[in-house]
């Protein structure tokens, strides 16, 4: 680390604490010359950062501006400066703890949000993850002192305003790097800026964003730092040994090291990615030997050698794997015909396992000493895979915030995801000598050590009573625990048991229908040891016998009907007209549908309870939104017309701003509603006291209806409930495999549902606006009696209120409301033909003759499969040529809809009685359309000459660079055969798409697809009507008779 000219040697003593203080850097800013950067001691990393009269300013008004530290941190420490806003939506704050002082890719980040709220967080590839937020009152142009204090022996920090708490004990992702200053959106001036180092006794880890490690010939652990430029050798309880090679600036060999791998006789082979070259210690930590070059290696991500001691180097760069010998000689390389952005590979029994990123895929190869040879693959799903190692009959893999365990089919037979502690980065993975496997935890700086099993703590909640409950874990061995249990934030009880395994705690007497939290410890066997407690945990007691709680969220709709923009408007153009009656009455109902979503996906759980206000007052656009570009609504308009409707702004939590800006169409002499579909959210943390989506009002049979705006911009709402909750891990709801928000579900609605579903009981009940509320269940199936406010209950849907399975076909009512999303209006698309939803009357609600509780689909009569056959492609249906899969009746279109395979294609086949254009969207490994690269869209159009023609796009979810695209250039080099045929008033289309294993297109018996197929309604509207629920998929079986 570079000396800075500014450290100070200085103490100081801590009114309010025990420890000692040392300034060990201080910055008033007035050395520079103005118009300074700041360089070298601040290095900008984005944004305009400049000294303006001894101040450091920054005038982006980019988000994320940021000017770093080379200095390194870790252990007890504080930062601060005095800031001052100076114009923009205030936003300033600290990074630090950050893996690098030239990028901020993995760091801690707080800033204030707005003039009313302050941020917490963590950045990562995926981007920003605010984790808390907290209100704070900034808003004037004084100058004001913010402080963080850094626990990093607890992994907690604390923040100050004018020395103040903020916020108090919040969670550390990372502990230990780089600090700097933040600026978002924003003008603000910094200065003096200190870091403090806190001397509490506490002797830092030297344990610091550890990628790879390796076990030496005596058990011990082996790390390269690269920030440090050197190898460490630590025993098993962290404690340093011995350090071997010297760093580039003390002109040694070393500048960044990160890969390592041993050799037979106990040599450290290690890879410098600064420098791209290969140096080979002794076991003593001797220098031997170095070779390589930034021209032969270009970004090692990975080292291991075989049993003869050939290195093996896997090269990002160029997607291969080179291969030396022990004196550094080229003995062979392999996989540039296969790898695309390989992250990691391991040797076991011969045979070489590597990470295919970009595939999703394990790639295995066979190594006969000189060259290899490829020999299968192994799918692995989805997500950022960093890490592999093989034992016995099982693959393990760091995937996202996650390791799993699969078998050679692909099957996920276990997931280790850390849960005590909440959130860490795995990265490699190795077996020790002790046949337990080692993580690095990246995030946490820390090797995490579990079992083959993939032990974890997994804690369990039981109701004993409604008032009493059992809290109970395992730990990996014999140890004491600790609980501490929390009501209304302070703390309620404290208790440890003995030495054991099973964890058990029964607490009594807690009273009906009130909310609990509560930490545990130990939760982590780790080198270097965590002695902290857990995350936070929490349960709510339950209301009584023959109810069910519910959390009930009070919103409002605000619908300005009659809104015109003068920028838009001619003095020729005849008075706006009020709008129909029947357009309001479509926007209601649409709210109506996006409320019995939330109510249907969050498993009755959440009741959006939206009352409508209708404003019918003729405005300019500039009467209800500002002039910014995101065109924010004016909270006194908010306050203005929820006064004249009897109510209060402090009555709702959420706010729904719909505006009907409408523009004059010249051809057709109408007033027509313009909204595009876009629209914004800002979270209830903005100080109002509510969260706020807004858009302009799309018109029918428009793309994106307006229940999928509020249902999706809601959904941004919900995640700042969930944050402020205490419940971070809620999904973000813009689909993407490189930040873990991808999984089996199809577009929009089925995204949105998929995530809803997944959230535990217990969270909904533990959001901290709103109210917990309880009614009537008597047979506690979960579906409440008879409430005329739901969307649904017992009544409505024609169940019993006294039989949990009213139909006794095996499926539960509960369950049986949970096999659809109740959508027919979806984004693009429109529930076509015969529309089934669940009948908790009918054993056999599609009539298929399956019974619902035994029907993988009871909502379609379609059978899931498709049978091998090979049909010639030439607009012809010759007599069994086909297997019909389905009937469309819609009075659109009637059509007919075959499927068949082979090992060389799979086969589409449509006969329509309209000249329709139509589209079939097709998973090919059913894992999910924002996953992998098989993702294909079929589109039919008719030419302007009348006749068809066909599209092929790829959406492609591989690339770890990019988010979900429709990939033009790679379609364009894939074909599919075609061809269409009329008689007798009827059209015949045939489709064949060819086997791909670059796309992932693999076609063999018992493989899963999933699909849609969609008609183009008559009405030139651009929707489809689709087949199944709209924006979902359906898995059939590739089968042979």
């Amino acid at each position: 680390i570079i000396s800075v000219v500014f450290i100070l040697l200085l103490y100081s003593i801590n009114l309010n604490s025990q420890y000692r203080e040392k300034v060990i850097f201080y910055d008033d800013f007035n050395k520079y010359k103005n118009g300074s950067s700041g360089l070298p001691v601040w290095i900008p990393v984005k944004g305009e950062w400049k000294i303006v009269d001894g101040k450091y300013y920054q005038g982006s008004h980019k988000y994320d501006c940021g000017a770093m530290l080379n200095i390194f941190l870790s252990g007890d420490y504080i930062i601060e400066t005095s800031i001052r806003y100076i114009n923009g939506e205030p936003g300033a704050g600290f990074f630090f703890n950050s893996e690098s002082f030239e990028k901020t890719e993995f760091s801690q980040m707080l800033r204030f949000e707005s003039s009313k709220s302050m941020i917490l967080g963590k950045f990562s590839p995926s981007g920003y993850d605010a984790t808390s937020a907290v209100k704070v009152k900034f808003n004037d142009h004084k100058w004001h002192k913010l402080k963080v204090y850094v626990n990093g022996e607890k992994y907690r920090y604390s923040v100050y305003m004018d020395d103040k708490i903020v916020a108090e004990d919040i969670q550390l992702f990372y502990n230990s790097g780089f600090p700097g200053l933040e600026c978002s959106g924003s003008e603000f001036e910094f200065d003096d800026f200190k870091i403090i180092k806190v001397i509490t006794g506490y002797n830092p880890s030297k344990i610091h964003w550890v990628r790879d490690f390796i076990f030496d010939n005596n058990n011990n652990l082996v790390i390269p730092d690269r920030i440090n430029g050197l190898i460490r050798i630590f025993d098993l309880k962290g404690n340093v040994l011995r350090e071997v090679g010297t760093p580039e600036k003390q002109f040694g060999q070393l500048k960044a090291p990160a890969l390592i791998t041993l050799s037979s006789s106990g040599d450290f082979i290690v890879m410098d990615n600064a420098r791209k070259v290969i140096h080979i210690f002794d076991k003593k930590g001797v220098w031997k030997n170095s070779f390589g070059s930034s021209g032969k290696f270009f970004n090692p991500v990975s080292l291991a050698t075989d049993d003869n001691d050939n290195i093996f180097v896997l090269d990002n760069g160029d997607n291969k794997i080179k291969v030396f010998n022990i004196q550094g000689k080229f003995v062979a390389e392999f996989g540039q015909n296969r790898l695309k952005n390989p992250s990691d590979m391991c040797i076991s029994g011969g045979k070489i396992y590597i990470v295919n990123r970009n595939d999703f895929r394990v790639e295995i190869y066979l190594w006969d000493g000189v060259k290899a040879k490829w020999i299968s693959f192994i799918r692995y799903g989805s997500g950022n895979c960093r890490g592999i190692a093989v034992k016995n009959d099982f693959i393990y893999l760091s995937i996202d915030n996650s390791v799993k365990k699969i078998d050679f089919k692909g099957n996920v037979k276990k997931s280790y995801l850390c849960k005590s502690i909440g959130y860490f980065y795995p990265w490699k993975l190795r077996f020790g000598p002790d046949n337990k496997l080692y993580i690095s935890d990246y995030s946490g700086s820390r090797i995490i050590i579990t079992d083959k099993n993939l032990t974890d703590i997994d804690v369990k909640i039981d109701f004993l009573k409604s008032d009493e409950v059992s809290i109970e874990w395992k730990t990996p061995e014999v140890l004491s625990s600790e609980i501490v249990v929390k009501k209304d934030r302070k703390e309620f009880l404290r208790k440890k048991d003995e030495e054991k395994l099973l964890h058990k705690f029964v607490l009594s007497d807690l009273g009906f229908s009130r909310n609990y939290r509560f930490h545990i410890k130990p939760v982590l066997n780790s080198i270097p040891s965590y002695d902290g407690f857990s995350r936070e945990f929490s349960f709510t007691t339950k209301a009584g016998k023959g109810t069910k709680q519910y959390w009930h969220f009070p919103a409002v709709a605000l619908i300005f009907t009659n809104v015109f923009d003068k920028k838009t408007m001619k003095d020729t153009y005849p008075p706006m007209p009020p709008l129909e009656k029947r357009e309001i009455e479509r926007f209601i109902k649409q709210i109506k549908d996006a409320e019995r979503f939330y109510w249907f996906t969050s498993n009755l759980n959440f009741h959006l309870d939206v009352d409508i206000i209708v404003v019918d007052d003729k405005l300019e656009r500039s009467e209800v939104f500002d002039n910014s570009p995101y065109y924010y609504p004016l909270k006194d308009v908010i306050i203005k017309y929820i006064t004249e409707a009897g109510k209060r702004v402090s009555d709702y939590y959420g706010v729904l701003y719909m505006v009907c800006v409408r523009d004059y169409d010249e051809k057709s002499g109408h007033y027509y509603l313009r909204g595009k579909g876009g629209a914004f959210t800002e979270g209830i943390n903005t100080g109002d006291g509510y969260g706020i989506s807004w858009w302009e009002v799309t018109k029918k049979d428009h793309s994106s209806g307006n229940n999928w705006l509020m249902t999706h911009e809601f959904n941004h709402q919900l995640d700042i409930l969930f944050l402020n909750g205490g419940h971070p891990e809620y999904w973000f709801n813009h689909f993407n495999p490189n930040i873990g928000t991808a999984a089996k579900f199809g577009e929009h609605f089925d995204g949105n549902a998929y995530i809803m579903r997944m959230v535990p009981r217990m969270n909904w009940l533990d959001l901290k606006s709103g109210d917990l509320r309880v009614t009537a269940d008597r047979d506690e199936d979960g579906i409440p009696d008879d409430e005329p406010c739901f969307p649904a209950d017992e009544k409505r849907l024609g169940s019993s209120p006294y039989l949990k399975d009213t139909d006794g076909d095996g499926l539960s009512d509960f369950d049986e409301i949970a096999v659809s999303n109740w959508i027919v209006e979806g984004v693009g698309e429109t529930y076509g033909g015969k529309r089934i939803f669940p009948d908790l009357n009918n054993p056999d609600t599609d009539g298929d003759g399956i019974p619902d509780g035994k029907d993988l689909y009871p909502v379609y009569p379609f059978k899931p499969e498709i049978e091998y056959r090979t049909p010639m492609i030439d607009g012809i249906f010759s007599e069994g040529e086909w297997t019909e899969f389905a009937v469309f009746d819609d009075p659109a279109v009637k059509a007919e809809i075959f499927m068949n395979w082979d090992s060389t294609k799979f086969y589409i086949g449509i006969i329509t009685d309209r000249k329709i254009p139509f589209k079939v969207q097709i998973d090919f490994n059913a894992d999910g359309w924002f996953i992998g690269r098989d993702n294909y869209l079929v589109e039919v159009e008719k030419n302007s000459n009348g006749k068809f023609s066909y599209s092929v796009n790829i959406f492609n979810a591989s690339d770890l660079k990019r988010w979900p695209f429709m990939d033009r250039e790679l379609s364009k080099k894939k074909k599919i055969d075609f061809a269409y045929s009329k008689k007798d008033n009827k059209y015949f289309f045939e489709i064949g798409i060819p086997q791909d294993p670059d796309t992932g297109i693999d076609l063999f018996k018992n493989e899963i697809i999933s699909f849609n197929v969609g008609f183009k309604d008559k009405n030139k509207n651009n929707r489809y009507l689709t087949l199944f629920e709209p924006n979902t998929l359906f898995d059939a079986k590739l089968i042979v008779h």
